[in-house]
């Protein structure tokens, strides 16, 4: 029975970090898995001290290194340890009382892959998700529970920078493994994100394709219509704030490269992008 490493994520959120860690801590007890705290380094950080007595680890960065490193950081921790892992980030709502269940399941499944579910940001849920349903859902860290051991860090490095190395993370595990697992119960609800901290280009476009394509799961045409539809919503993070010229080119010279669109998929994401030209 393999345990668990919790790894808490955090930047620039102090307070909600510092909330979150203790109820975690207290939540945790006398139980015996390890909760890994990893803070990149902002105006306000974490004050160890709030935090008390428990079995934690808390790293402070030196500097930013960004959101991939702290993923690849934190499945290093648990390869060490031989557990698997679970991610978390500081901006969503935990449900601290199912935390025991999903853990005991965890703990239990012959699955190298577990899919936690989290309930959209509207409170609802979906239920008997079929594989691929649940790998792309496994876009949001949160959900992402998995022995690491299969990880290749050298072959993951170059993926630094996407903000969704996790995915491709999951895709050397699953291709050893080939199955998803499920947690029992959701494991909170989803925060609403009207703003982005990530670049949108560099991440919802050609970071998310990169590490869909790394060791890829699933076959180049579904890959090409899951980003196609990732790019098109990420374009209203653009809202009242107007996309550079050189942005929209960047933008339909890649989505109009695609093999596998439509024509009318292409024009609709042109339209969508002139729209953010000018409004």
């Amino acid at each position: 029975m393999p345990d668990v490493v919790i790894a808490l994520l955090t930047y620039g959120r102090a307070a909600k970090a510092t909330s979150l860690a203790k109820q975690l801590i207290a939540t945790l007890g006398g139980r015996s898995e390890h909760l890994l705290i990893i803070e990149n380094p902002s105006e306000v950080t974490i004050d160890q001290n709030e935090l008390g007595q428990g079995n934690y680890t808390y790293v402070l960065k030196s500097r930013n290194r960004g959101l991939d490193n702290s993923i690849l950081q934190a499945a290093c921790f648990a390869k060490r340890k031989s557990t698997m892992i679970w991610f978390l980030c500081d901006d969503d709502t935990l449900c601290f009382e199912r935390l025991p269940s999903i853990l005991d399941h965890i703990k239990k499944t012959d699955n190298s892959v577990v899919h936690v579910p989290w309930a959209n940001v509207d409170g609802t849920t979906s239920e008997s998700l079929s594989f691929n349903e649940k790998y792309l859902r496994m876009s949001f860290l949160p959900t992402v529970c998995c022995d690491p051991s299969p990880i290749s860090v050298r072959d993951l490095v170059h993926l630094k920078g996407t903000n969704y190395l996790h995915i491709s993370m999951l895709n050397e595990v699953l291709n050893a493994s080939e199955d998803i697992g499920e947690a029992p119960l959701t494991a909170g609800i989803q925060s609403r994100n009207s703003e982005t901290r990530f670049p949108v280009l560099e991440t919802f476009l050609f970071g998310y394709s990169r590490t869909l394509t790394h060791k890829a799961i699933l076959p180049r045409d579904q890959i090409e219509k899951t980003v196609y539809r990732r790019a098109s919503a990420a374009l209203s993070f653009f809202k009242g704030k107007r996309m550079s010229f050189t942005q929209a080119r960047t933008f339909l010279v890649e989505i109009f490269s695609f093999k596998f669109l439509t024509f009318r998929q292409k024009l609709r994401f042109s339209a969508k992008v002139v729209l953010r030209l000018w409004f």
